[in-house]
């Protein structure tokens, strides 16, 4: 599974990511939209600190993706 479906299916959507960390709805959809799968690097701390903080179970993938805050 691409680690950015499966973030997106550990907190249960777009709606449950937005209010974990405080970044508005209408951007957490534009990570997924038009076929584009990413979470910008700058805000992948914030996801992973509320993954974290929910106890939410990913992949090691899905974490390391998280976690890489470096431009590719």
């Amino acid at each position: 599974m691409d680690p950015v479906d499966e973030i997106f299916d550990a907190f249960g959507g777009p709606t449950a990511i937005a209010a974990a960390t405080g970044i508005a709805v209408q951007t957490v959809c534009d990570w997924r939209a038009k076929g584009r799968k990413n979470i910008p690097t700058w805000r992948r701390p914030a996801v992973l600190g509320a993954a974290g903080a929910r106890g939410l179970a990913m992949s090691g993938k899905a974490l390391a993706y998280l976690a890489c805050t470096e431009a590719a």
